[in-house]
């Protein structure tokens, strides 16, 4: 026998088990050792032919685990048919899996209306030559095996309830999945299966979990069981053949995620030279391209992967090549943020970084950093997840609405409909019924002139669907959700009566400082000179800033004066143009509020003029915006508020304006939310619209809801727009 390349001291030192490698291993398919060095190793003559080209070698290093691809004999006997993953193996594709018990409990799980919960292990075969060379115990009481590739697959199916009570430490994997054995799926059970669609099917599973137990190694004291895990893969995991299980299967799919020691993320397609890169590269040009390559990842594509990101209670990230990373939090979205700002710092100027990363043909982070901000709540409103999912990719509209009720709020535990629009409003409603109203003020469907169909607009956004929804996270609830009810179909609530819409203008000057001029003119008519009532309604009503911060500023240097005697001067004259040059022009006031310099706090460091150029014009729906003329039928007198149309100026006037009272987002202001209502249906909505007079008239109102958007994958969008 040859000597051993690795000592039995060394062996006691890492805590793995004795490996022997000599030409008595090359009947063995796969070998697969864990090494903490590979420097002072030296290989024998027949270690180093290529006769062990199947050999792993798995290399710890500082903060990451690699592990080398694979390439596997075209071997038909050694790859099963997929029917052994995907279906049960003596079902004719309908009935109840006959031996389906739980393998903690011992209970059935089929036909019981619980998902069956499978989880695996891997080892390799052993030919009777060698020893057992698995560093993690071979655990008893598997549901079934199953031969692949060299590997010994263990399968355990269980309760979900079993799985996450019990002592098992297992590991989800989010994955896009590979087109071919995408396309074998859904051929379904007895379509032909080429040989190379069946090694990736298992050979992408197996490699992961020999990724995985060198990553666990490594930092095994963060795990239970002295190391032993298994791992949730949906090729192996998910029975795609069984539509029956493989629906409740679908619905149980935050909670495994979300109860999983970890979820590793295998970004196939982003190299470590792109991290690399993006960390630490000399020059901006390639840490722009590492930026880019991870932002572009396919991973960021797909809508069952963003939901799996926001539902996972930690996260690694594995590349191109299995390495696990395990000093990236936020799947390097954070790390690509923090450098694409500082080129910008460098750079003095965002347009000429959006050139250099190409932005528009590839995406940048700002496209897909939202997703962050969702992971951050795990639960979110009916809005801001299908924001954060419209864009992305899935095989099918089904597939979207599964992974929609993963994140949001509410009950979903119906079979979910087959009709795409019913599906929309089934989750909606179960939403509405646990306090979440942003299906009323979500963008509904906009007709031919909807800027979701632009291919421009959507290009540039990326994954940011913020026409949809563009208000981020909820702060508040609804306070007098107690009293929301059903009508059939329509939810009735108590809200807040403004009063009735009597006037809608546009003002679409592509200028900044000519719109504000003649909205500042349109204000002096309702409000007159008055300051307080001038700042509360243009300030704050109109342009998002707070009147103690505005009053501040005019309280220095004589302004609050000089504005009082402008307003006057308006208020009096018979022309209806606010000059805007020179002192008292429109200028001088936008600048003496705040309103076109940085004096005020605000978002970013942007003036509110440009915040609402770049934002606050995108959440009123851009050239649907408007300024309307609210008359208060308790005190009878009419206030101004900025509005996002969902119908023509003709349409929305006479509609009654309500507040809907203690809702509250993060790009709305306190109390400012409100909508606009003409028989039941909303026509347009308010997020700036904070009570302009103390009438404060509750009432029950029935509503229809909207006409909710359906998803647009971004790639679909720009593919079927060439």
């Amino acid at each position: 026998m040859q000597q051993d390349i690795i000592t039995n001291d060394q062996r006691k030192g890492w805590g793995v088990p004795r490996i022997l490698i000599n030409a008595e291993w090359r009947r063995n398919s796969h070998v697969f050792f864990v090494l903490p060095e590979l420097s002072n190793v030296t290989l024998t003559p027949e270690f180093r032919s290529s006769s062990y080209r199947h050999l792993h070698t798995v290399v710890n290093k500082p903060q990451m685990t690699t592990v080398a691809d694979e390439t596997f004999d075209k071997d038909d006997s050694d790859v099963p048919d997929l029917q052994e993953l995907w279906c049960f193996g003596d079902d004719d594709g309908t009935g109840a899996e006959p031996y389906c018990c739980c393998c903690t409990c011992g209970k059935p799980i089929a036909g019981q209306g619980e998902a069956i919960i499978r989880t695996f292990s891997v080892r390799p075969l052993d030919d009777g030559d060698g020893e057992a060379i698995w560093s993690v115990e071979e655990k008893e009481g598997a549901s079934k095996h199953v031969r692949a590739l060299g590997s010994l697959i263990s399968i355990y199916n269980r309760h979900l309830a079993c799985l996450q009570q019990g002592s098992v430490t297992y590991v989800t994997v989010s994955h896009v999945w590979d087109l071919d054995v995408s396309a074998a799926q859904a051929r379904g059970r007895h379509s032909p299966q080429d040989i190379a669609t069946r090694q990736k099917a298992f050979a992408r599973p197996i490699n992961i979990y020999r990724a995985l137990v060198s990553n666990l190694q490594k930092t095994k004291g963060e795990t239970d069981g002295g190391g032993a895990f298994e791992v949730w893969h949906d090729y192996i995991s998910v029975l795609q053949w069984r539509d029956d299980i493989k629906e409740k299967i679908l619905g149980a799919i935050p909670k495994i995620y979300g109860g999983s020691h970890f979820t590793l993320a295998f970004l196939e397609d982003v190299t470590p030279q792109m991290v690399e890169d993006m960390r630490h590269a000399p020059s901006s040009e390639r840490r722009l391209a590492g930026v880019t390559g991870v932002c572009n990842a396919q991973w960021f594509a797909r809508v069952w992967t963003a939901m799996e990101f926001v539902r996972s209670a930690r996260l690694k990230p594995m590349v191109s090549d299995y390495t696990i990373y395990d000093d990236a939090p936020g799947m390097f979205l954070g790390k690509a943020a923090d450098v694409y700002e500082e080129e910008i710092r460098l750079q003095g100027d965002i347009l000429e970084v959006e050139r250099m990363a190409q932005q528009g043909r590839r995406l940048v982070p700002w496209n897909v950093v939202t997703i962050a901000d969702a992971r951050r709540d795990k639960v979110l409103d009916y809005a801001p997840a299908f924001s954060v999912l419209s864009a992305r990719g899935c095989r099918s509209d089904r597939d979207f609405f599964h992974a929609l009720r993963g994140i949001v709020l509410g009950k979903h535990d119906e079979p979910l409909k087959a009709d795409s629009q019913a599906a929309c409003l089934q989750v909606a409603m179960r939403c509405l019924e646990a306090g979440d109203y942003s299906p009323l003020l979500i963008t509904p469907r906009l007709g031919a002139a909807d800027p979701r169909k632009d291919r421009s607009w959507v290009e540039r956004m990326g994954y940011n669907d913020v026409i949809s929804w563009g208000l981020r996270g909820r702060l508040s609830r609804p306070e007098c959700h107690d009293s929301f009810y059903f009508a059939g179909n329509q939810p009735v609530l108590k809200l807040e009566r403004i009063g009735i819409v009597r006037t809608v203008r546009r003002f679409l000057h592509p200028g900044q400082h000519a719109n504000f001029a003649n909205i500042a003119r349109t204000v002096v008519d309702y409000t007159g000179p008055d300051v307080d009532a001038f700042v509360e309604t243009l300030g704050t009503r109109l342009y998002d800033q707070d009147k103690s911060d505005i009053m501040r500023r005019l309280a220095q240097e004589n302004r609050r004066q000089a504005l009082e005697i402008a307003l006057r001067e308006q208020y009096d004259v018979a022309h209806r143009h606010w000059p805007m040059e020179g002192f008292k022009g429109s200028k001088w006031v936008a600048d003496a509020m705040g309103l076109s310099n940085a004096s005020l706090e605000h978002r970013k460091g942007q003036t509110p003029f440009e915040y609402l150029e770049r934002h606050g014009r995108t959440i009123h729906l851009l050239h649907r915006q408007a300024i309307i003329g609210v008359a208060c039928q308790t005190c009878h007198d009419t206030f101004l508020f900025r509005a996002a149309l969902y119908q023509c100026p003709a349409e929305v006037r006479d509609a009654v304006a309500y507040r809907i009272p203690g809702l509250h987002y993060k790009m709305a202001r306190p109390d400012g939310v409100g909508i606009l209502v003409k028989n039941e249906k909303i026509v347009g909505r308010m997020i700036w619209a904070c009570p302009a007079c103390p009438c404060q008239q509750r009432e029950m109102v029935k509503l229809s809801i909207p006409d909710l958007p359906l998803p647009v994958p971004r790639a679909q969008m720009l593919s079927s727009s060439n």
